[in-house]
C-alpha cells in the first residue's frame, strides 16, 4: 500500500514552476507558504514565528532557509536538498530574513529577477521586512496562486493516497457510529474513535512492513467526531460535553488517514432512535440535493453549475432559507482549497480534480443534515471515492 509520494512527483512539480519562471523571464520564485513548500519537497514543518523559505530557480536544484531546530530534519526527509541555510533563532541578533539574502547570492540569483508567492513572510508573533525590503526596494513580481493552481489537478499518485485515505476513513467510520448511544457525549465518542481508528491502521501498516510518518508532531493519522442534537444544526459547531439523547440528528465526519498529507472527507447524518416525520423529509431532501450535484458534476463546467443545481432545487424543496454554504470544495494538502462548489465560481472542471460534495440543511430544533463525500473528477463525470453507507434505514441508531 503507498502511503507516500515517490520522488519522480517532486521532480515534476519542480520542473513545472521552472518552466513558468524561464517563461517569464524570472529567476527564481521565493516560496514563504509551508504548503507550497510541502508541495514542491515533501519538506514538511509546523508555521511559526520562524520562517521557513525555499527558492526555486528556473536552472538549477532549490535553495533552502531554514531555523536551525528544522536543520536535521532535512537529510531525513528532503536528503537531494543540498543547499541550506541556516540561522540560529528568531527574532535572533540577526533577523532570520536576512540570512535569505546570502541565499539569493549563494545561488547566483538575480534580485530584480526574482518572483514570490508573497512579498514577506506572515505567521502568528512574526514581525520582519519585506522581501522587497531586504533587497533594497526593488519591486518583485508576485505570484500568490501558481502553486494553488497546480495543486488543483492531482496526479494518480495522489488520487491513490486519497483512496488509501478512504479505506482506513470507512473503518473509523464504522467506529463512530457503533460507539454512538445515550449518554455518550462528542468528545468521548471522537477520543475512543480516533484511538481505535489509529489502533487499526498502525496493524494494518505494520502487517505490511511499512513505517507511518505523521503530518506533524501531534497530529492525529486518523481524524473525525461528531456533532449532536442542537448543535448540529449549526454548520461549524464546537464539541461539548452534552450527553446525546434518543431523538438526536448526529453529523459524524472523518477525515480519512493522513497520508503524506493527503486525506478524503467523509460525513454523515445519523439519527439516534427512531426518527420523526421531518426528519425524515429533510434527510431525504440532503440526500437527493446530494445526488443531484453527484450528477451535475462533469468535466468542461464552471464549478458553479453543480452549485446552482443545488440552489435551484433546495429554492424548489422549500428550504433554500436552511442553506448556509456552497455545495463542496476542493481537497488536498489542505482541508479546503481551490477550486469551490459556489455560485461565484468559474473556474473550469478538470478530470483529476478532487473535491467534497457536502450539500447541507440546517433547522434549528431539529438538526442539522449533511452528508459529505470526496469526489474526483472524471473524463465523463465523477467518481465517488468514499463509499460509506448513505442511507436513512444504515444510519438509524437503534436505542
Amino acid at each position: 500500500m503507498m502511503i507516500e509520494l515517490p520522488p519522480e512527483e517532486y521532480t515534476a512539480r519542480l520542473d513545472r514552476v521552472r518552466e513558468a519562471l524561464r517563461d517569464a523571464e524570472r529567476d527564481a520564485l521565493c516560496i514563504f507558504s509551508a504548503v507550497s513548500i510541502l508541495y514542491l519537497t515533501g519538506f514538511r514543518h509546523s508555521p511559526s514565528e520562524r520562517p521557513v523559505v525555499l527558492l526555486v530557480p528556473a536552472d538549477g536544484e532549490p535553495g533552502i532557509l531554514v531555523p536551525e531546530l528544522e536543520e536535521a530534519h532535512l537529510p531525513i526527509r528532503v536528503p537531494w536538498l543540498k543547499t541550506v541555510q541556516v540561522y540560529p533563532e528568531y527574532p535572533g541578533l540577526r533577523h532570520p530574513i536576512e540570512y535569505l539574502v546570502e541565499l539569493i547570492t549563494r545561488m547566483g540569483l538575480s534580485p530584480n529577477r526574482l518572483a514570490a508567492d508573497s512579498l514577506s513572510y506572515g505567521a502568528p508573533g512574526y514581525r520582519g521586512p519585506s522581501l522587497s525590503d531586504i533587497l533594497g526596494g526593488i519591486k518583485i513580481a508576485t505570484w500568490p496562486h501558481l502553486i494553488e493552481e497546480m495543486r488543483m489537478i492531482k496526479s494518480p499518485a495522489e488520487i491513490q493516497l486519497i483512496r488509501n485515505s478512504v479505506i482506513f476513513g470507512n473503518m473509523q467510520h464504522r467506529f463512530i457510529q457503533d460507539i454512538i448511544a445515550p449518554g455518550k457525549t462528542e468528545i468521548e465518542v471522537s477520543l475512543v474513535a480516533c484511538a481505535e481508528g489509529v489502533s487499526m491502521m498502525f496493524d494494518e501498516l505494520t502487517k505490511l512492513g511499512i513505517d507511518y510518518i505523521g503530518q506533524d508532531n501531534g497530529s492525529i493519522p486518523v481524524p473525525g467526531g461528531l456533532i449532536s442534537g442542537p448543535t448540529s444544526a449549526l454548520p461549524h459547531p464546537l464539541d461539548t460535553n452534552r450527553p446525546m439523547e434518543a431523538g438526536d440528528v448526529i453529523i459524524s465526519w472523518s477525515g480519512g488517514a493522513i497520508l503524506d498529507g493527503h486525506s478524503s472527507e467523509l460525513e454523515r447524518t445519523m439519527i439516534l432512535g427512531t426518527p420523526t416525520a421531518e426528519q425524515r423529509r429533510l434527510f431525504d431532501i440532503m440526500h437527493t440535493a446530494q445526488d443531484i450535484a453527484f450528477e451535475t458534476i462533469r468535466p468542461g463546467i464552471p464549478c458553479k453549475e453543480v452549485d446552482e443545481a443545488v440552489y435551484d432545487f433546495a429554492d424548489k424543496a422549500g428550504v433554500l432559507h436552511m442553506r448556509h454554504h456552497h455545495t463542496g470544495h476542493g481537497r488536498g494538502y489542505e482541508g479546503h482549497e481551490m477550486p469551490f462548489f459556489d455560485l461565484g465560481d468559474e473556474t473550469i472542471l478538470q478530470p483529476g480534480m478532487v473535491m467534497s460534495v457536502e450539500p447541507g440543511f440546517y433547522a434549528p430544533g431539529i438538526g442539522g443534515f449533511r452528508h459529505s463525500d470526496t469526489i474526483v473528477v472524471t473524463e465523463s463525470g465523477c467518481d465517488i471515492l468514499t463509499n460509506y453507507p448513505r442511507s436513512l434505514e444504515e444510519l438509524t441508531i437503534a436505542v
